[in-house]
């Protein structure tokens, strides 16, 4: 009971950091053109502490839930287009930033880790753990394909396999026998379509990769990761995407996954939630950074504020659907839970 409280504590952790890293970004470029800012808070409700520091309170809320900045509408409205432009997208920025110094921190992490073909642990309710496989089991080939030194080849293969059935030959208790394992097709962190065997390595200590190289290969992997969800959030209309969205529930989910194999998995996991929020918002639709740009946009051609009433309507439209769409991206996520995989 302890350990998932401890979990969830840490998962809401990493989730606040996320929006506090938007909002500051937002918060940065408001102060840069001299945009007033009443409030800036990291959690929401009453405030629990406070310090007022120029015009800004700093404030610590009762719900360590995320956070906000407070920016004065006339202030913003006053300012040229392209700095409301900057201060709309600062948020997105600034996730993909903190995005990628956590993709370089786990891979600074992960590249002092030489993983061996040695099962080190089997998740509970995997197909791993329903085929039978143990930890210590010392895995030698698959569908025939020799185990090389390298496990990129196979932990590659299981993710590009999902709900196929593969022959494991692994060594146990110094006797080899074969192992028929069907992968599930659903990864509790990278998400549906992509094989899941259940089951994480030991590794053996070797030397940290340089920096430099650390640098470019996190570079590298947040361009992989924005084109991905680029591709996703482009295509929303098509069933094979949206089903790569996760609700609350899915979110909290893959956490505790991430959390449960190792620190270098759980501050992957944080980097792509970042990459995600970033994606989402960035969409132009009402209430989010990309609606607020498209709303600039249309005053700015159209030379005048659009009426407040429009703005309302459409933003209580955009909120009953979207809460929809939240409803049933959570019960199909329950259902996923429950084993039902449709």
């Amino acid at each position: 009971m302890l350990h998932r409280i401890k979990s969830l504590f840490i998962t809401l952790f990493g989730l606040s950091s996320v929006i506090v890293v938007h909002e500051f970004g937002h918060f940065l470029l408001c102060k840069l053109f001299a945009v007033t800012t009443p409030v800036f808070s990291v959690g929401f409700g009453p405030k629990i502490i406070g310090y007022q520091f120029g015009n800004t309170l700093f404030q610590l809320a009762l719900l360590p839930l995320g956070g906000y900045v407070a920016i004065e509408p006339a202030s913003i409205a006053a300012k040229p287009y392209i700095q409301k432009l900057l201060i709309n997208i600062a948020g997105v920025s600034f996730n993909i930033i903190f995005a990628f110094i956590l993709i370089g921190i786990a891979l600074y992490m992960i590249s002092g880790r030489k993983p061996t073909s040695i099962i080190d642990e089997v998740n509970p309710e995997s197909p791993a753990q329903q085929a039978g496989l143990q930890a210590e089991d010392k895995i030698i080939a698959y569908n025939s394909t020799p185990m090389e030194q390298d496990l990129n080849n196979l932990l590659q293969y299981i993710q590009q396999s999902p709900g196929q059935t593969v022959a494991f030959t692994i060594k146990r208790n110094h006797a080899s026998q074969v192992m028929t394992i069907t992968l599930g097709n659903s990864h509790p962190l990278l998400g549906p379509n992509i094989g899941y065997l259940g089951a994480s390595f030991k590794v053996e200590a070797t030397k940290h990769a340089p920096i430099s190289t650390v640098i470019t290969q996190a570079a590298q992997t947040t361009n992989q990761l924005l084109a991905r969800f680029a591709s996703i959030f482009l295509g929303l209309f098509k069933k094979a995407n949206r089903e790569q969205v996760s609700g609350p529930v899915g979110i909290i989910t893959s956490a505790n996954m991430a959390q449960s194999t190792s620190g270098a998995f759980f501050i992957m996991w944080l980097a792509i939630i970042n990459l995600n929020v970033a994606f989402f918002n960035i969409l132009p639709l009402p209430m989010l950074d990309g609606g607020h740009i498209v709303q600039d946009t249309v005053e700015a051609l159209y030379g005048a504020p659009l009426p407040p009433t429009l703005i309302q309507t459409i933003n209580l439209l955009f909120l009953f659907f979207f809460l929809l769409f939240i409803m049933h991206i959570t019960l199909r996520d329950i259902k996923r839970l429950n084993g039902d995989q449709k």
